[in-house]
């Protein structure tokens, strides 16, 4: 009997051990719960202050365009919500960073790319352009050249037609030997400036040629270059633009200062608490895709999203743990 109470009051203790355990874990992830919760809705009560961190020089941005951007994005949030949400404030812990890494050098290499891309394509059409000017220019001095010679073998033939009637009679008279010297001199001349027309039509097939080469070696060369960036990164490869980590803000790549704008506005959204939201029209979408990037605006998404979280303030403590609970 006393044997069987000391082995109940043993299951007892470790069953109050592990209930101190789990009320422990409880209050601790309730206790996260709401100051997580408490600490997205600030900006309901005060803006959120940032300070602008690093800016690698890699992204050609100097630290005034960069607070600029930034305070562009801020005012897509606050010009919807009608009233200021972030604060620039240089001492602030929380801050803006602009994190070089391959996803911004992919980026770049790609811009080069594409500028090549277009160079030879500009190439192309003056090429185009020349050669159609050249090939047209070929066939006029071919047909001329083509009438010139038909001409000139006609002529020749009845030269040597009537200098084979002469010498088969013995030779022809001095003023008929005159006019024949004349008529050779005449076609020797013809056939000199025949031989320049030649080389001038061979001329222009050679410059034709010589274009036609020098687009080809464009496009392989761009194709190279295609290729060894394919190789180097990849295709169709998804990345992060910008990453919110709680106590900062990091940006990695923009294509240009629309899609900067659109990114940073995306992050500042998750440093109110807002998650990513259905419509790809909207800011927090978490995909860059069908936002105006020009003129970025907050949805009514956005909006509900951020009155969600500023709603949430309201509740007590004890409401905060009900709410997580369900």
């Amino acid at each position: 009997m006393k044997e069987f109470t000391k082995k109940n009051r043993g299951c007892l203790e470790i069953l109050a051990e592990w209930i101190i355990v789990f009320l422990l874990i409880f209050l601790g992830l309730s206790w996260f719960y709401v100051k997580q919760n408490i600490k997205t809705s600030e900006a309901c009560r005060q803006p959120v202050k940032y300070s602008l961190g690093n800016v690698d020089e890699r992204f050609g941005l100097s630290k005034g365009k960069a607070l600029k951007v930034i305070l562009e994005a801020e005012s897509v949030w606050e010009n919807a919500a009608g009233r200021e949400l972030f604060q620039y404030d240089p001492a602030s812990s929380f801050t803006i960073n602009f994190v070089y890494d391959d996803r911004q050098r992919q980026t770049d290499e790609l811009k080069s790319l594409q500028a090549k891309s277009q160079n030879v394509k500009f190439n192309q059409q003056e090429i185009v352009g020349r050669y159609d000017q050249l090939r047209d220019e070929y066939q006029q001095k071919l047909a001329e050249y083509k009438n010139h010679e038909t001409d000139y073998k006609k002529r020749l033939r009845e030269y040597n037609r009537e200098v084979d009637e002469w010498n088969a009679k013995g030779g022809a008279p001095q003023d008929i030997f005159a006019q024949l010297k004349a008529e050779e001199k005449a076609l020797k001349k013809i056939s000199d400036e025949l031989d320049k027309e030649k080389q001038e039509v061979n001329l222009i097939a050679e410059k034709i040629r010589n274009l036609s080469s020098q687009e080809q070696q464009l496009v392989i060369q761009l194709n190279q270059q295609i290729e060894t960036y394919e190789s180097k990164y990849g295709v169709g490869k998804e990345f992060d633009q910008g990453v919110y980590t709680g106590s900062a803000i990091n940006i990695y790549q923009f294509d240009d200062m629309g899609d900067l704008r659109l990114t940073i506005a995306h992050e500042l959204g998750h440093s109110l608490g807002i998650y990513h939201v259905g419509n790809p029209k909207s800011i927090m979408y978490y995909l860059m895709e069908k936002q105006d990037v020009d003129h970025p605006k907050a949805t009514a998404e956005d909006l509900q999203a951020l009155d969600s979280i500023c709603a949430s303030q309201e509740k007590t403590f004890w409401e905060k743990i009900k709410f997580w609970q369900s």
